[in-house]
């Protein structure tokens, strides 16, 4: 999985520095661009916040940047073997992804079947033309959103785009933005909870018009203070 990964870094621009762990990704000394992202690949999760000290130590020997440590990014390719609940996973990754210190932290998870899958519909296509095409490709999103839980290639591929901020979406966005609301509020129906479907509304009435990049560009705590602006007063749904 990491070797697809580093494929896409480099397939967009980055350099790539081996690292005693992983790899450094990073745009080159001439580019006006200052982004750094560390992808590691791990088995189990519960030393990776113990050693991101050596990590970033590890970075700026390799790399002198004064801008490394601002705009660091580290990404952990999670190989879950497939036996683990979505519940369990979530109280792994939580932690760790809300850890404040040393770098801004993404934890992507697959299973083997997953990955298999991947390989074989990717069979030696270019990686950017592959997402490109998948992206735009309406059966995928509609077989992705049918059911998000199946385990397959689809659910892979929608991870490392919404993990990896530079791939292009070169798609209609507000109206698969429509269709995920649509599924989202299918889902909170069903749980006759209508303080969550009011922030869920609140959230499409904010964000439905931008896309998936410039969502990704905005702070969490400008989000948030967003949502408490429109959702202020009315949030017990009534």
């Amino acid at each position: 999985m990491i070797d697809i990964v580093s494929g896409l870094f480099e397939a967009n621009g980055y350099e790539k520095i081996d690292l005693e762990q992983g790899f450094l990704f990073t745009y080159p000394n001439d580019s006006e661009k200052k982004d750094f992202w560390v992808v590691i690949e791990e088995d189990e999760l519960s030393s990776v916040v113990s050693r991101q000290s050596d990590i970033l130590n590890d970075c700026k020997i390799k790399h002198e940047s004064n801008d490394l440590e601002k705009n660091a990014s580290l990404l952990i390719i999670w190989n879950t073997t497939g036996e683990l609940e979505l519940l369990e996973m979530k109280k792994q990754i939580m932690p760790i992804e809300e850890n404040p210190y040393y770098f801004k932290k993404h934890i992507l998870y697959y299973s083997p079947t997953e990955l298999e899958e991947f390989k074989d519909k990717l069979d030696g296509n270019n990686i950017n033309d592959f997402f490109s095409s998948n992206i735009a490709n309406e059966k995928t999103f509609r077989d992705y959103k049918e059911n998000p839980l199946q385990g397959s290639w689809r659910e892979l591929f929608y991870r490392v785009v919404i993990k990896l901020p530079f791939i292009n979406i070169n798609i209609n966005t507000s109206s698969n933005i429509e269709s995920l609301q649509h599924i989202i509020n299918n889902k909170l129906e069903s749980n006759n909870d209508n303080r969550l479907i009011h922030l869920n509304n609140q959230v499409f009435e904010v964000y439905g018009d931008l896309t998936l990049e410039q969502i990704k560009s905005k702070e969490t705590s400008e989000i948030i203070d967003s949502l408490f602006d429109v959702t202020e007063g009315t949030i017990d749904g009534n």
